[in-house]
């Protein structure tokens, strides 16, 4: 299995903290970023070479500072646009680093404001009800209340199956929102998931993932969803962010007592 993870948006609901600064290079303790709490535990599950960053053109010169500071063994996959109206969008974005990258494996794919804790559980979790036939997506039970008209929404079974998908309901089918964690499989039905992709992309809209996993539900094509029972934040917007660095800084006080 190969790892994503995507970073090739603008940070526009931060407002000038987005400006110059990448959202997976906001800070959640004072040594971690949420790109380093993200690859610490994708490490557990995918080597470092197999890891690849796609972002833009714009912030690529700060993630290759970060990159070789770390000395970060992985890759990147560049988009070629400056500015938050010429980027690619999560799916398009997706395809074209799978494309570049030449993937041809399973692929862990994270979106790079999310923060899991505990993330190592959520990962073992996903890997382990993921079969090598079905799509997985991570699912965290928010609310109906929550969901409506901000979140991708999930029915799911017992064994796992999703039913039912719909992006920002306004009548939610479940208490369930998608997480933006993923495996896709090489294959779909003797599919290249490339190939799926494509041929979303040609109708489909390129950038809310909600709309593609609704296609795939559409389409028949088998979809699993992970039910996470811990933390989870976004940290694209302010408060969230500000809420995930003082659960990791205080949680970082209290392991070092």
């Amino acid at each position: 299995m190969k790892a994503i993870i995507l970073a090739g948006g603008y940070g526009i609901r931060l407002g000038k903290m987005g400006e110059n600064l990448p959202k997976p290079l906001l800070p959640l303790t004072d040594e971690m970023t949420v790109i380093d709490n993200l690859l610490k535990n994708i490490r557990a599950q995918v080597p470092e070479e197999d890891i690849v960053i796609v972002t833009n053109t714009k912030f690529e010169p700060t993630f290759r500072t970060w990159a070789e500071e770390k000395q970060f063994k992985g890759s990147f996959v560049i988009e070629p646009h400056k500015t938050n109206d010429e980027k690619f969008g999560t799916i398009r974005g997706l395809a074209w680093t799978i494309q570049e990258a030449k993937l041809e494996d399973d692929v862990l794919v994270l979106a790079s404001d999310n923060v899991i804790h505990p993330f190592d559980d959520f990962l073992k979790f996903m890997t382990r009800i993921f079969d090598g036939k079905s799509a997985v997506v991570g699912a965290f039970e928010m609310g109906e209340d929550k969901i409506k008209g901000r979140f991708g929404n999930l029915a799911i079974e017992d064994d796992h199956r999703v039913t039912a998908f719909v992006e920002k309901p306004e009548v939610p089918v479940s208490p369930y929102a998608s997480m933006a964690a993923y495996i896709f499989p090489k294959k779909v039905g003797g599919v290249g998931m490339l190939e799926i992709l494509h041929k979303y992309l040609e109708k489909g809209n390129p950038d809310a993932p909600g709309h593609f996993l609704a296609y795939l539900v559409k389409e028949e094509h088998p979809l699993l969803g992970c039910i996470f029972g811990g933390k989870w934040w976004d940290v694209g917007k302010i408060d969230d962010w500000k809420s995930a660095n003082h659960f990791f800084t205080e949680m970082l006080k209290t392991e070092t007592k």
